[in-house]
Parts: C-alpha cells; structure tokens; sequence
C-alpha cells in the first residue's frame, strides 16, 4: 500500500486533461502553442519521476528534460501574447502538468525535493551565465578595457608615484605570498626535498600584515602626503643627481620592475583564487558530486547550447532574433531559470494541498490540475463556441472524479490491484454524465436564454454569487 492511485485510473485521467487542454487552446486561436505547452508539461511530468532514480544516468536525463519541458511549458507566455488565449493555454498546460505529476511521479513529498534540488544546481549555473551576459551587454567589459587603455604611459606619471605604486606592489606580493605558500603546501602534500625547499624559501618571503614595520607604514604615509602635495618635488631631486637620478628615473619610467612584480602578483592571485574556487566547487558539489552533477545537468546544457548557438555568425539571424549575441545569453538562462521555478510553485501547490489535507492523500495533481482545467475553460467561454467550454469544465470534474477514485482504490486495494474493469465502467459512467451536463446546458442556450428578461447586473452578480455559494457548499457536504 503505497497510497498512488491506481496505474488505469491515473492514465485515463491524465488523457481526459491532455484532451480537454488541446481541444480549449486550440478553440482559443492558439493550437501550436498549446501543442508545446502541453508536450513541455508531459516531458516535466516525466523528467520529474526520472530525478527520484537512483541511477545517476537517469537523474540527468530527468534533469534535462526538465529544463527542455519547462522552456516548452513557457512557450505560451511568447507565442501565445501573439496567437491569443495566452491565459487559456497556460492554464490548460498547467492543469496538465499537475495531472502529469500525479499520474507518472507518483509521491509529491519526494518529488518536490528532487526539484528543489534540480531549480538550485541548475538555477545557480543558469544564473551566473545570465549575470556574465548581462556585464558584458551593459558595456562593463568593454569599458573596463577602455579604462585600462586610457591609463597614461609611465613617462608621464611623477617619479615619487612611480616608486609609490613599486612599493605597494612589492607590499601586495609578500603579503600574498604568505598565504599562497600555506595554499600551495595543501595542494602538493607530501613530496620531494626540492618542492619542500622552494616552499620553505617562498614561506620566507612572504609576510603577515602584522609583520609589516611601523615605521614602514609611516614611512609610506609621508611619501602619499608627499605625492598629494608636491608630486613633482621628486623629479627636481632626482634631477639634482647628474647621474644616479637619471638612472633611477630610467628605470622608474621604463616600467621593468614594475611589469615583473605585476607578473608576480598575478601568479600568486592565481593560486589564491584557485583555492577559493576549489572551496567554493567542493561545497557545491558536496555530498555527493555524482548526483549533484546530474542535478545541474539541466542548467549547464542550456548554458553551453546558448553559448554556442550565439558564438556561431547568423545563428541568431535563423532563429528570428535580432537581438545581440551578449542579450540573449543574459535573458536565455534566466527563462530556463523561470521554467524551474514554474514547475516548482505547481509542486509546492500540490504538497500545501497535501500538507493541508484539502484533498485525499495521492490526488493533489488530479485536483489542481482539475482546477486549473476548469478555470481555463471559463476564461475560453466568451471566445469560443459554448459547447466547448462547457465540455472543457465537465472535462474536469471527470479528471477529479477519475483521479480520486484511482488515489482512493491505490490506499486501500493497492495501485497494481486488477481493478482495470470496475474503473473502467465508472470513468465511463462518468463520460457519460458530463457528456448529458453538456449537453443539457447547451439546450438551456435556445430554451431559457431567448426568455429570459434583462436584469440589473447587480441583481445578476448577486445570483451568480449565491450560486457558486451554493454548489460550494454542497461540495463541501459531500466531502466530509
């Protein structure tokens, strides 16, 4: 006893909702996007019963399908603002998915971790490639370079801020070096004598900040008060020297000792950096690489696909977008990041449904989905011709009806008990009556509608009010 509903029950429900849905988006004007919505829906349905595997392999294909299902699922917000229905057909994909989620995932309580864990391994890639498309689309790339390009030449800088910036950049290398040297001693471990004696002569020049003389530092302060001041003094000094200050000055201004010592540095930064990089990746990837990998699978397939399609010339000119090449690697990822985050609200729904107990245990999906179904076919009503939104709304009590029963029989028969017959008479049964619901509203178009007088509209609200007042109520007699 598992508490799922029952394999039969779940697939005839999950096919009423993917009827009904195609049927609403297509009478609304939007059939290829509800096409997609409801294709990305079953494809995150899908996926989403592959993330609880244990298999790695299977937990990144669940991964990136789900990011391939959830851009589908959100095909409608583009395509649709153009064909029309875009609320219809999101609804409608929604309902489907909720469905989906049901009837192939099974457990909404482990299923909602699985995707917690996907929407954040594969979010955080996803973002951080969207953050490096946004710098380089807001010029923060380029005009850091153009900053760099327009430092003047080191002829023109005074020769105190020349031996000003030498010192800060001998000062920045030892302070470094000093902690590169203990990163680098973690890195090799145990080796030989020759490795150990460089790491002992680095860890002699490097110094903590704390070892820096006093008298250093004020030293140093005098000079930038100095170069604050009367910056060109120096100049006159050296000048004063026939030939030892032209040789300083030469040497300064050739830019040697400091182009060395900015090697240096970044070579010691690199060691830092790499270190903090390792530490960050490592508390990523704990506890378990594997499958936090496969969780991210998603997130950096999208990412590598979106850079290479706007890395080869007039890509994006055959995929309809005049966009430039950095916008679009900004906004990609952050679609995909939105789709994750869609998928993962519908299955918080469905675990506050559960957590709640608003519905029976194994039919939150059937009952959202069923919902959302009905909602969709109300917002179609004023386009569409009224039998269809009336088969759209009896679509759904048939989606709660079936679902329920399934989860219903899975708690107490259990969900692989031979219960195929008797579900299939009262799904049947079911068909039946919504097909006489629908049709006998369809009748009370031409029998009450042409009698019926006009009224106040808020006499009109008010009866339509007490109505749905009225049938909650007696749903929720029913219930308990």
């Amino acid at each position: 006893m598992t508490g799922h509903a029952t394999r039969f029950g779940r697939r005839v429900a999950l096919a009423v909702a993917v009827v009904a849905a195609l049927g609403l988006g297509t009478a609304v004007g939007s059939p290829l996007s509800v096409l997609v919505g409801v294709g990305g829906a079953l494809l995150v349905a899908r996926s989403a019963a592959a993330l609880a595997s244990d298999a790695t392999a299977i937990r990144t294909a669940g991964s990136l399908g789900l990011a391939v299902g959830g851009l589908s699922l959100l095909w409608p917000l583009g395509y649709g603002l153009f064909a029309g229905g875009l609320a219809v057909t999101v609804c409608v994909s929604l309902a489907v998915l909720a469905v989906g989620v049901d009837a192939v995932a099974g457990d909404v309580t482990a299923l909602g971790r699985h995707l917690v864990r996907t929407t954040v391994h594969s979010g955080l890639v996803l973002f951080l490639v969207a953050m490096g498309g946004v710098l380089v689309a807001a010029g923060v790339v380029p005009a850091t370079g153009s900053a760099v390009a327009a430092i003047p030449p080191l002829s023109a800088w005074p020769s105190l801020a020349l031996l000003v910036a030498l010192q800060l950049q001998a000062l920045a290398v030892v302070l470094a070096l000093d902690l590169a040297t203990v990163v680098l001693e973690s890195w090799v471990g145990d080796t030989t004598d020759r490795i150990d004696g460089v790491l002992a002569d680095l860890a002699h020049l490097g110094v903590s900040l704390t070892d820096v003389s006093r008298w250093y530092w004020g030293a140093l302060s005098v000079q930038l008060l100095l170069l604050s001041l009367v910056p060109r003094q120096f100049d006159a000094a050296l000048a004063a020297l026939p030939v030892l200050g032209a040789v300083v000055r030469i040497t300064l201004a050739s830019g040697v000792l400091h182009l060395s010592l900015a090697v240096v540095l970044c070579l010691v930064l690199a060691v830092l950096l790499g270190e903090v990089g390792r530490r960050l990746l490592v508390g990523w990837l704990a506890p378990s690489p594997p499958h936090t990998l496969a969780y991210a699978a998603g997130g950096v397939a999208v990412s590598l696909v979106t850079v290479v399609i706007v890395a080869v010339p007039g890509s994006l000119a055959s995929f309809g977008l005049a966009a430039a090449p950095p916008a679009v690697v900004a906004v990609a990822p952050l679609v995909v990041l939105a789709a994750l985050v869609a998928v993962l609200l519908v299955s918080g729904a469905m675990a506050v449904l559960v957590r709640f107990r608003s519905v029976p245990d194994g039919a939150p999906g059937f009952a959202l989905g069923a919902a959302l179904l009905a909602v969709g076919a109300l917002l179609a009503a004023p386009t569409v011709f009224p039998p269809i939104a009336f088969a759209g709304v009896a679509a759904a009590f048939v989606v709660w009806d079936v679902g329920a029963t399934a989860a219903d029989l899975g708690r107490t028969v259990g969900p692989d008990a031979p219960t195929q017959r008797g579900e299939f008479v009262h799904a049947a049964a079911s068909v039946l009556v919504g097909g006489v619901a629908v049709g006998l509203a369809w009748a009370a178009l031409f029998v009450v509608g042409p009698l019926t007088a006009a009224i106040p509209r808020w006499r009109a609200t008010l009866s339509l009010a007490l109505a749905l007042s009225a049938i909650a109520a007696f749903g929720f007699a029913l219930f308990d």
